[in-house]
Protein backbone atom coordinates (compact mmCIF):
# COMPACT_ATOMS: atom_id res chain seq x y z
CA UNK A 1 0.00 0.00 0.00
CA UNK A 2 1.40 3.39 -0.58
CA UNK A 3 1.38 6.23 1.70
CA UNK A 4 -0.25 8.82 -1.13
CA UNK A 5 -1.52 7.48 -3.51
CA UNK A 6 -2.53 10.17 -6.29
CA UNK A 7 -3.91 9.17 -9.94
CA UNK A 8 -5.14 11.67 -12.65
CA UNK A 9 -5.16 14.75 -10.85
CA UNK A 10 -6.55 17.78 -12.50
CA UNK A 11 -6.98 21.27 -11.48
CA UNK A 12 -7.73 24.70 -13.08
CA UNK A 13 -7.50 28.52 -12.12
CA UNK A 14 -9.88 29.86 -14.52
CA UNK A 15 -7.95 29.51 -17.72
CA UNK A 16 -4.70 28.29 -16.30
CA UNK A 17 -4.17 24.66 -16.19
CA UNK A 18 -2.14 23.91 -13.02
CA UNK A 19 -2.23 20.29 -12.65
CA UNK A 20 -2.66 18.32 -16.26
CA UNK A 21 -3.10 14.47 -14.56
CA UNK A 22 -0.74 14.32 -12.28
CA UNK A 23 -0.11 10.61 -11.50
CA UNK A 24 2.44 10.44 -8.04
CA UNK A 25 2.81 7.58 -5.91
CA UNK A 26 5.00 7.65 -2.48
CA UNK A 27 5.89 4.78 -0.81
CA UNK A 28 8.13 4.57 2.36
CA UNK A 29 11.76 6.21 2.59
CA UNK A 30 12.83 9.76 1.50
CA UNK A 31 11.06 11.15 -1.97
CA UNK A 32 11.58 14.21 -3.47
CA UNK A 33 9.21 16.25 -5.44
CA UNK A 34 11.10 18.51 -7.89
CA UNK A 35 10.35 20.98 -10.91
CA UNK A 36 10.61 24.33 -11.05
CA UNK A 37 8.16 27.47 -9.50
CA UNK A 38 4.74 27.13 -10.80
CA UNK A 39 5.15 23.42 -11.71
CA UNK A 40 2.10 22.04 -9.56
CA UNK A 41 4.02 20.99 -6.34
CA UNK A 42 2.15 22.77 -3.83
CA UNK A 43 -1.14 22.85 -5.55
CA UNK A 44 -0.67 18.99 -6.15
CA UNK A 45 -0.11 18.87 -2.31
CA UNK A 46 -2.78 21.23 -0.90
CA UNK A 47 -5.55 18.78 -2.69
CA UNK A 48 -3.91 15.80 -1.40
CA UNK A 49 -4.52 17.45 1.89
CA UNK A 50 -8.00 19.10 1.31
CA UNK A 51 -7.27 22.51 0.96
CA UNK A 52 -8.12 22.81 -2.53
CA UNK A 53 -10.76 21.05 -4.62
CA UNK A 54 -9.41 19.05 -7.72
CA UNK A 55 -11.80 19.26 -10.79
CA UNK A 56 -11.17 15.26 -10.82
CA UNK A 57 -8.64 12.76 -9.87
CA UNK A 58 -8.24 10.56 -7.44
CA UNK A 59 -6.25 10.61 -4.27
CA UNK A 60 -5.51 8.46 -1.13
CA UNK A 61 -3.38 8.63 2.01
CA UNK A 62 -2.82 5.21 3.75
CA UNK A 63 -5.95 3.81 1.71
CA UNK A 64 -7.86 6.46 3.19
CA UNK A 65 -9.93 9.12 1.33
CA UNK A 66 -9.17 12.65 2.39
CA UNK A 67 -11.94 14.24 1.99
CA UNK A 68 -13.92 11.70 4.41
CA UNK A 69 -11.17 10.09 6.86
CA UNK A 70 -9.50 13.16 7.82
CA UNK A 71 -9.41 12.69 11.41
CA UNK A 72 -7.51 9.37 10.86
CA UNK A 73 -5.21 11.03 8.68
CA UNK A 74 -3.82 13.72 10.69
CA UNK A 75 -2.91 11.34 13.30
CA UNK A 76 -0.33 9.94 10.70
CA UNK A 77 0.54 12.67 8.41
CA UNK A 78 2.57 15.75 9.72
CA UNK A 79 2.94 18.64 7.37
CA UNK A 80 5.31 21.55 7.18
CA UNK A 81 3.55 24.39 4.71
CA UNK A 82 5.78 26.85 2.34
CA UNK A 83 4.58 30.25 3.61
CA UNK A 84 1.73 30.06 5.66
CA UNK A 85 2.13 32.19 9.12
CA UNK A 86 1.96 30.73 12.67
CA UNK A 87 0.28 32.38 15.16
CA UNK A 88 2.73 35.62 16.03
CA UNK A 89 0.70 36.32 19.42
CA UNK A 90 1.30 32.92 20.53
CA UNK A 91 4.75 31.66 22.78
CA UNK A 92 6.07 28.63 20.62
CA UNK A 93 5.45 26.21 23.53
CA UNK A 94 2.10 26.95 24.11
CA UNK A 95 1.72 27.11 20.39
CA UNK A 96 2.87 23.45 19.45
CA UNK A 97 1.13 21.74 22.96
CA UNK A 98 -1.92 23.36 20.88
CA UNK A 99 -1.21 21.65 17.89
CA UNK A 100 -0.26 18.25 19.98
CA UNK A 101 -3.89 18.71 21.63
CA UNK A 102 -5.14 18.85 18.19
CA UNK A 103 -3.17 15.54 16.63
CA UNK A 104 -4.74 13.80 19.74
CA UNK A 105 -1.22 13.13 21.18
CA UNK A 106 -1.38 11.11 24.32
CA UNK A 107 1.55 12.98 26.28
CA UNK A 108 1.70 16.08 24.83
CA UNK A 109 4.06 18.17 27.08
CA UNK A 110 6.41 15.33 26.84
CA UNK A 111 5.73 15.27 23.03
CA UNK A 112 6.50 19.04 22.47
CA UNK A 113 9.67 19.03 24.92
CA UNK A 114 11.57 16.15 22.43
CA UNK A 115 10.92 17.95 19.34
CA UNK A 116 11.58 21.13 20.31
CA UNK A 117 15.14 19.76 21.40
CA UNK A 118 15.56 18.13 18.05
CA UNK A 119 15.03 21.28 15.70
CA UNK A 120 17.29 23.00 18.16
CA UNK A 121 14.58 25.50 19.18
CA UNK A 122 14.41 25.02 23.36
CA UNK A 123 16.30 27.94 23.10
CA UNK A 124 13.23 30.03 22.08
CA UNK A 125 10.80 28.01 23.24
CA UNK A 126 9.13 31.04 25.91
CA UNK A 127 9.24 33.57 23.10
CA UNK A 128 6.53 34.87 21.14
CA UNK A 129 6.73 33.87 17.44
CA UNK A 130 5.84 37.41 16.33
CA UNK A 131 9.80 38.01 17.75
CA UNK A 132 11.31 35.27 16.11
CA UNK A 133 13.45 35.61 12.80
CA UNK A 134 12.24 33.61 10.02
CA UNK A 135 15.26 30.90 10.53
CA UNK A 136 13.72 30.06 13.79
CA UNK A 137 9.91 30.38 12.33
CA UNK A 138 10.77 27.86 10.20
CA UNK A 139 12.06 25.62 12.95
CA UNK A 140 8.86 25.97 14.71
CA UNK A 141 7.19 24.84 11.80
CA UNK A 142 9.18 21.73 11.45
CA UNK A 143 8.53 21.42 14.98
CA UNK A 144 5.03 20.91 14.67
CA UNK A 145 5.40 18.44 11.50
CA UNK A 146 7.38 16.17 13.92
CA UNK A 147 4.88 16.36 16.34
CA UNK A 148 4.10 12.86 17.18
CA UNK A 149 6.47 11.29 14.75
CA UNK A 150 3.75 10.69 12.37
CA UNK A 151 4.88 7.82 9.61
CA UNK A 152 4.77 10.28 6.92
CA UNK A 153 5.96 14.20 7.21
CA UNK A 154 5.21 16.34 4.01
CA UNK A 155 7.99 19.12 4.24
CA UNK A 156 7.47 22.13 1.12
CA UNK A 157 10.91 23.96 0.79
CA UNK A 158 12.10 22.91 4.47
CA UNK A 159 15.40 24.52 3.65
CA UNK A 160 14.10 27.77 3.10
CA UNK A 161 15.17 30.79 5.59
CA UNK A 162 17.89 28.32 7.48
CA UNK A 163 20.99 29.16 7.11
CA UNK A 164 24.13 26.52 6.12
CA UNK A 165 24.56 24.74 9.34
CA UNK A 166 20.65 24.87 9.77
CA UNK A 167 20.33 23.10 6.29
CA UNK A 168 22.85 20.41 7.52
CA UNK A 169 21.39 19.73 10.51
CA UNK A 170 17.82 19.05 9.10
CA UNK A 171 18.94 16.94 6.53
CA UNK A 172 20.62 14.91 9.17
CA UNK A 173 17.55 15.10 11.23
CA UNK A 174 15.71 13.59 8.25
CA UNK A 175 18.43 10.74 7.74
CA UNK A 176 18.09 9.60 11.43
CA UNK A 177 14.69 9.79 12.06
CA UNK A 178 14.19 7.57 8.69
CA UNK A 179 16.67 4.98 10.16
CA UNK A 180 15.86 5.00 13.60
CA UNK A 181 11.78 4.99 13.62
CA UNK A 182 10.84 4.17 10.15
CA UNK A 183 9.09 7.91 9.23
CA UNK A 184 8.77 8.98 5.76
CA UNK A 185 9.34 11.81 4.06
CA UNK A 186 7.77 14.03 1.01
CA UNK A 187 10.50 16.78 0.53
CA UNK A 188 9.26 19.59 -2.11
CA UNK A 189 12.24 21.34 -3.32
CA UNK A 190 14.25 23.27 -5.96
CA UNK A 191 17.75 23.18 -3.48
CA UNK A 192 18.42 19.81 -5.45
CA UNK A 193 21.89 19.14 -4.39
CA UNK A 194 21.07 19.22 -0.84
CA UNK A 195 18.49 17.10 -1.11
CA UNK A 196 20.44 14.33 -3.35
CA UNK A 197 21.55 13.80 0.32
CA UNK A 198 18.94 11.99 1.87
CA UNK A 199 16.31 11.26 -1.11
CA UNK A 200 16.26 7.47 -2.29
CA UNK A 201 13.40 8.51 -4.49
CA UNK A 202 12.07 11.33 -6.55
CA UNK A 203 9.24 12.55 -8.74
CA UNK A 204 9.91 15.63 -11.16
CA UNK A 205 6.77 17.97 -11.73
CA UNK A 206 6.76 20.13 -15.40
CA UNK A 207 3.91 22.17 -16.79
CA UNK A 208 1.27 20.21 -14.78
CA UNK A 209 2.38 16.72 -15.15
CA UNK A 210 4.85 14.02 -13.55
CA UNK A 211 7.46 13.59 -16.12
CA UNK A 212 10.10 11.11 -14.22
CA UNK A 213 9.67 8.85 -11.03
CA UNK A 214 11.58 6.24 -9.40
CA UNK A 215 14.51 5.59 -7.24
CA UNK A 216 17.61 8.31 -7.71
CA UNK A 217 19.32 5.12 -9.41
CA UNK A 218 16.84 4.18 -11.44
CA UNK A 219 16.67 7.67 -12.74
CA UNK A 220 20.29 8.00 -13.30
CA UNK A 221 20.40 5.19 -15.26
CA UNK A 222 17.63 5.87 -17.58
CA UNK A 223 18.81 9.82 -17.95
CA UNK A 224 22.14 9.29 -18.41
CA UNK A 225 24.92 11.19 -16.66
CA UNK A 226 27.31 12.80 -19.21
CA UNK A 227 28.20 15.71 -17.88
CA UNK A 228 31.49 15.80 -16.42
CA UNK A 229 34.10 18.02 -14.52
CA UNK A 230 37.78 17.83 -14.35
CA UNK A 231 40.02 19.97 -12.06
CA UNK A 232 43.50 19.61 -13.27
CA UNK A 233 47.11 21.01 -13.27
CA UNK A 234 48.00 21.94 -17.62
CA UNK A 235 44.49 22.15 -18.24
CA UNK A 236 45.70 23.05 -22.25
CA UNK A 237 47.52 19.84 -22.02
CA UNK A 238 44.31 18.25 -20.82
CA UNK A 239 42.42 19.67 -23.43
CA UNK A 240 44.69 19.12 -26.39
CA UNK A 241 45.15 15.04 -25.59
CA UNK A 242 40.94 14.88 -24.73
CA UNK A 243 39.55 16.65 -27.18
CA UNK A 244 39.89 13.99 -30.44
CA UNK A 245 38.66 10.99 -27.69
CA UNK A 246 36.12 9.10 -29.85
CA UNK A 247 34.01 8.94 -26.19
CA UNK A 248 34.40 13.30 -25.82
CA UNK A 249 30.83 14.77 -27.08
CA UNK A 250 31.74 17.93 -26.71
CA UNK A 251 34.70 19.85 -24.65
CA UNK A 252 35.00 23.24 -23.17
CA UNK A 253 38.00 24.41 -21.50
CA UNK A 254 37.97 27.51 -18.75
CA UNK A 255 41.96 28.21 -17.79
CA UNK A 256 41.34 30.76 -15.12
CA UNK A 257 39.38 27.53 -12.99
CA UNK A 258 42.23 24.90 -14.16
CA UNK A 259 38.59 22.80 -15.28
CA UNK A 260 37.29 20.93 -18.28
CA UNK A 261 33.92 20.35 -19.08
CA UNK A 262 33.52 17.59 -21.03
CA UNK A 263 30.42 15.28 -22.98
CA UNK A 264 30.66 12.03 -22.94
CA UNK A 265 29.37 9.15 -24.42
CA UNK A 266 30.56 6.27 -21.84
CA UNK A 267 32.29 7.23 -18.54
CA UNK A 268 33.65 3.98 -17.81
CA UNK A 269 35.66 4.22 -21.32
CA UNK A 270 36.51 7.80 -20.77
CA UNK A 271 38.13 7.15 -16.68
CA UNK A 272 40.21 4.68 -18.87
CA UNK A 273 41.72 6.85 -21.46
CA UNK A 274 42.20 9.88 -18.95
CA UNK A 275 44.08 6.58 -16.91
CA UNK A 276 45.86 6.20 -19.81
CA UNK A 277 46.66 10.35 -20.55
CA UNK A 278 47.67 10.80 -17.47
CA UNK A 279 50.40 8.23 -17.13
CA UNK A 280 52.14 8.78 -21.11
CA UNK A 281 52.15 11.97 -20.61
CA UNK A 282 52.82 12.74 -16.99
CA UNK A 283 50.19 14.71 -16.30
CA UNK A 284 48.12 15.29 -12.92
CA UNK A 285 44.07 14.52 -12.46
CA UNK A 286 42.92 16.57 -9.44
CA UNK A 287 39.09 15.26 -9.49
CA UNK A 288 36.75 13.94 -12.06
CA UNK A 289 32.97 14.60 -11.07
CA UNK A 290 29.52 15.22 -12.42
CA UNK A 291 29.51 18.94 -13.77
CA UNK A 292 26.39 19.21 -11.75
CA UNK A 293 24.48 17.42 -9.02
CA UNK A 294 22.96 13.88 -9.76
CA UNK A 295 19.80 14.69 -9.16
CA UNK A 296 20.41 18.04 -10.99
CA UNK A 297 21.46 16.60 -13.85
CA UNK A 298 18.28 14.05 -13.91
CA UNK A 299 16.08 17.34 -13.71
CA UNK A 300 17.57 18.86 -16.59
CA UNK A 301 17.17 15.84 -19.00
CA UNK A 302 14.13 14.90 -18.06
CA UNK A 303 12.70 18.23 -18.70
CA UNK A 304 14.99 18.73 -21.62
CA UNK A 305 13.57 15.50 -23.04
CA UNK A 306 9.94 16.84 -22.61
CA UNK A 307 10.55 20.81 -23.67
CA UNK A 308 12.47 18.88 -27.03
CA UNK A 309 9.11 16.96 -27.75
CA UNK A 310 6.53 19.97 -27.59
CA UNK A 311 8.47 21.85 -30.14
Amino acid sequence: MYLLNIRDLYKSFGRIRALNGINLQVGRGVTGLIGPNGAGKTTTIKIALGLLKADKGFIEFFGLNPWTMGHRIKKKVGVLHEGVPLPEYLVVEDYLKYVAFFRELKEPKEAVREVLKLVGAERFKHRRIGELSAGMRQRVGLAQALLGFPELVILDEPLAYLDPGGRSELLDLIESLHRDRGMSFLILSHILAELERVCDRAAIIFRGKVIAEGSVRELAKKYQVTEYALDVFNPDLWFKYLKDLEVVEDIRLDTSKGRLYVKISDIRAFEREVHKIALKYDLYLISLRPRYGLLEQIYRKAVGDVSGEAQ
